[in-house]
Protein backbone atom coordinates (compact mmCIF):
# COMPACT_ATOMS: atom_id res chain seq x y z
CA UNK A 1 0.00 0.00 0.00
CA UNK A 2 1.07 3.47 -1.05
CA UNK A 3 1.84 5.78 2.08
CA UNK A 4 2.39 9.63 2.03
CA UNK A 5 4.94 11.73 3.74
CA UNK A 6 3.44 14.97 2.34
CA UNK A 7 0.37 15.96 2.94
CA UNK A 8 -1.67 18.65 1.58
CA UNK A 9 -4.41 19.55 3.24
CA UNK A 10 -7.25 22.43 2.03
CA UNK A 11 -8.29 24.69 4.91
CA UNK A 12 -12.23 25.95 4.68
CA UNK A 13 -14.71 23.35 5.03
CA UNK A 14 -11.66 20.40 5.75
CA UNK A 15 -9.78 21.76 8.91
CA UNK A 16 -12.24 25.34 9.28
CA UNK A 17 -15.83 24.96 9.58
CA UNK A 18 -16.24 27.74 6.79
CA UNK A 19 -19.95 27.56 6.60
CA UNK A 20 -20.45 28.09 10.45
CA UNK A 21 -17.90 30.86 10.70
CA UNK A 22 -19.01 33.00 7.54
CA UNK A 23 -22.83 32.80 8.64
CA UNK A 24 -21.37 34.39 12.56
CA UNK A 25 -19.02 37.10 10.18
CA UNK A 26 -21.99 38.00 8.53
CA UNK A 27 -24.41 38.21 10.77
CA UNK A 28 -22.00 40.84 12.87
CA UNK A 29 -21.65 42.56 9.63
CA UNK A 30 -25.23 43.35 8.90
CA UNK A 31 -25.78 44.36 12.90
CA UNK A 32 -22.27 46.54 12.62
CA UNK A 33 -23.98 48.54 9.61
CA UNK A 34 -27.36 48.35 10.75
CA UNK A 35 -29.43 46.31 8.05
CA UNK A 36 -31.91 43.40 9.31
CA UNK A 37 -30.43 39.81 9.43
CA UNK A 38 -32.35 36.58 8.32
CA UNK A 39 -30.90 33.38 7.24
CA UNK A 40 -32.66 34.41 3.93
CA UNK A 41 -30.80 37.14 3.58
CA UNK A 42 -27.15 35.25 4.36
CA UNK A 43 -28.21 31.88 2.04
CA UNK A 44 -28.40 34.87 -0.74
CA UNK A 45 -24.95 36.35 0.35
CA UNK A 46 -23.93 33.10 0.18
CA UNK A 47 -24.84 32.07 -3.51
CA UNK A 48 -24.02 35.56 -5.03
CA UNK A 49 -20.35 35.31 -2.94
CA UNK A 50 -19.38 32.24 -4.52
CA UNK A 51 -20.18 33.23 -7.84
CA UNK A 52 -17.91 35.60 -6.80
CA UNK A 53 -14.87 33.15 -6.04
CA UNK A 54 -15.73 31.03 -9.13
CA UNK A 55 -15.53 34.69 -11.39
CA UNK A 56 -11.72 34.49 -10.01
CA UNK A 57 -11.08 30.98 -10.53
CA UNK A 58 -11.80 31.66 -14.52
CA UNK A 59 -9.93 34.89 -14.52
CA UNK A 60 -12.78 37.00 -15.30
CA UNK A 61 -12.55 39.22 -11.55
CA UNK A 62 -9.25 39.72 -9.12
CA UNK A 63 -9.27 39.15 -5.87
CA UNK A 64 -8.92 43.16 -5.14
CA UNK A 65 -12.49 43.91 -7.04
CA UNK A 66 -13.87 41.14 -5.29
CA UNK A 67 -13.07 42.88 -1.64
CA UNK A 68 -13.53 46.13 -3.01
CA UNK A 69 -17.50 45.42 -4.44
CA UNK A 70 -18.76 42.69 -2.82
CA UNK A 71 -20.48 43.78 -0.22
CA UNK A 72 -21.43 47.18 -1.57
CA UNK A 73 -22.70 45.83 -4.94
CA UNK A 74 -24.78 42.96 -2.52
CA UNK A 75 -26.48 45.68 -0.51
CA UNK A 76 -27.09 48.27 -3.37
CA UNK A 77 -29.65 45.13 -4.77
CA UNK A 78 -31.78 45.71 -1.67
CA UNK A 79 -31.48 49.68 -1.51
CA UNK A 80 -29.47 49.93 0.97
CA UNK A 81 -26.35 52.26 0.14
CA UNK A 82 -23.61 51.23 2.41
CA UNK A 83 -21.76 54.49 3.11
CA UNK A 84 -18.86 52.34 5.19
CA UNK A 85 -15.41 51.34 3.14
CA UNK A 86 -14.41 49.02 5.60
CA UNK A 87 -16.66 46.32 5.28
CA UNK A 88 -14.81 43.62 3.50
CA UNK A 89 -12.32 44.34 6.06
CA UNK A 90 -14.73 44.26 9.09
CA UNK A 91 -16.20 41.15 7.55
CA UNK A 92 -12.85 38.93 7.28
CA UNK A 93 -12.02 40.05 10.98
CA UNK A 94 -15.38 38.69 12.59
CA UNK A 95 -14.52 35.60 9.92
CA UNK A 96 -10.86 35.52 12.08
CA UNK A 97 -12.64 36.06 15.10
CA UNK A 98 -14.84 33.01 14.94
CA UNK A 99 -12.08 30.27 14.12
CA UNK A 100 -14.64 27.23 13.77
CA UNK A 101 -13.45 23.85 13.09
CA UNK A 102 -15.13 20.99 11.65
CA UNK A 103 -15.62 18.27 14.27
CA UNK A 104 -12.84 16.03 14.84
CA UNK A 105 -10.56 18.45 12.83
CA UNK A 106 -7.54 18.85 15.43
CA UNK A 107 -7.73 15.17 16.23
CA UNK A 108 -6.94 14.25 12.56
CA UNK A 109 -3.89 16.91 12.46
CA UNK A 110 -2.52 15.06 15.72
CA UNK A 111 -2.86 11.94 14.54
CA UNK A 112 -0.87 13.07 11.46
CA UNK A 113 1.68 14.47 13.31
CA UNK A 114 1.96 11.09 15.37
CA UNK A 115 2.60 9.23 12.72
CA UNK A 116 5.11 11.98 11.16
CA UNK A 117 3.85 13.51 8.41
CA UNK A 118 5.20 16.53 6.92
CA UNK A 119 1.61 19.07 6.88
CA UNK A 120 0.89 21.56 4.12
CA UNK A 121 -1.96 23.52 4.46
CA UNK A 122 -3.53 24.64 1.07
CA UNK A 123 -5.82 27.63 0.40
CA UNK A 124 -7.35 29.86 -1.48
CA UNK A 125 -8.53 32.49 0.79
CA UNK A 126 -7.71 35.98 1.78
CA UNK A 127 -4.06 35.72 3.36
CA UNK A 128 -4.17 37.66 6.23
CA UNK A 129 -7.53 35.72 7.18
CA UNK A 130 -6.35 32.77 7.03
CA UNK A 131 -3.33 33.14 8.63
CA UNK A 132 -4.87 34.96 11.68
CA UNK A 133 -7.04 31.63 11.71
CA UNK A 134 -4.80 29.40 11.98
CA UNK A 135 -3.09 31.44 14.74
CA UNK A 136 -6.18 32.13 16.69
CA UNK A 137 -7.36 28.58 16.30
CA UNK A 138 -3.81 27.38 18.13
CA UNK A 139 -3.63 24.95 14.71
CA UNK A 140 -0.67 26.55 12.42
CA UNK A 141 1.66 24.62 14.64
CA UNK A 142 0.87 21.02 13.35
CA UNK A 143 1.87 22.64 9.61
CA UNK A 144 5.36 22.44 8.59
CA UNK A 145 4.26 25.02 5.39
CA UNK A 146 1.68 26.67 4.52
CA UNK A 147 0.46 27.80 0.63
CA UNK A 148 -1.76 30.46 -0.12
CA UNK A 149 -2.60 31.21 -3.66
CA UNK A 150 -2.18 34.68 -3.77
CA UNK A 151 0.98 35.08 -2.65
CA UNK A 152 2.04 32.11 -5.09
CA UNK A 153 0.38 33.88 -8.06
CA UNK A 154 -2.70 31.42 -8.84
CA UNK A 155 -6.26 31.30 -8.37
CA UNK A 156 -6.42 28.62 -6.02
CA UNK A 157 -4.66 26.29 -4.00
CA UNK A 158 -5.21 23.23 -6.11
CA UNK A 159 -4.43 24.78 -9.44
CA UNK A 160 -1.16 25.99 -7.58
CA UNK A 161 0.11 22.55 -6.13
CA UNK A 162 -1.06 20.80 -9.69
CA UNK A 163 1.02 23.28 -11.57
CA UNK A 164 3.96 22.07 -13.55
CA UNK A 165 6.80 24.46 -12.20
CA UNK A 166 5.14 23.29 -8.46
CA UNK A 167 8.89 22.81 -7.33
CA UNK A 168 9.88 26.25 -8.53
CA UNK A 169 7.63 28.02 -6.68
CA UNK A 170 7.63 30.42 -3.11
CA UNK A 171 6.68 28.70 -0.34
CA UNK A 172 5.79 29.90 3.36
CA UNK A 173 7.48 27.99 6.44
CA UNK A 174 5.35 28.07 9.64
CA UNK A 175 8.35 28.96 12.15
CA UNK A 176 9.53 32.14 9.66
CA UNK A 177 6.01 33.01 7.41
CA UNK A 178 8.45 34.60 4.88
CA UNK A 179 9.30 33.59 1.31
CA UNK A 180 11.59 30.62 0.90
CA UNK A 181 12.79 28.24 -2.00
CA UNK A 182 12.35 24.63 -1.22
CA UNK A 183 12.37 21.42 -3.23
CA UNK A 184 9.75 18.64 -1.71
CA UNK A 185 11.86 15.26 -3.05
CA UNK A 186 9.05 13.05 -4.08
CA UNK A 187 5.84 14.80 -3.30
CA UNK A 188 2.22 13.24 -3.84
CA UNK A 189 -0.43 15.98 -3.36
CA UNK A 190 -3.29 14.79 -1.25
CA UNK A 191 -6.31 16.74 -0.38
CA UNK A 192 -8.86 16.07 2.44
CA UNK A 193 -12.70 16.92 2.68
CA UNK A 194 -14.23 17.40 5.89
CA UNK A 195 -11.60 15.18 7.31
CA UNK A 196 -12.59 11.82 5.05
CA UNK A 197 -9.92 9.38 3.42
CA UNK A 198 -7.31 11.22 1.60
CA UNK A 199 -7.51 11.67 -2.50
CA UNK A 200 -4.81 11.50 -4.72
CA UNK A 201 -5.08 14.79 -6.86
CA UNK A 202 -2.77 12.95 -9.47
CA UNK A 203 -5.74 9.94 -9.92
CA UNK A 204 -8.21 12.81 -10.08
CA UNK A 205 -6.29 14.64 -12.94
CA UNK A 206 -6.34 11.43 -15.09
CA UNK A 207 -10.33 11.71 -15.17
Amino acid sequence: MMTYQYIFIDLDDTIFDFQKSEQKAFKKLTEHIGFPYSDDLFNQFKQYNQQLWHQIELGTLTKSELLATRFPNFFEQFGFSVVSDNMDDYFRDQLAEAGDLIDGAENFLNTLRQHQKTLLAASNGVYPTQIKRLNQTGIIDYFDYIFISEKLGFSGAVECATAPNFRKNRCFRRSRMRNCKHTLKNLEYVYTRRVQPIINCKELNKK
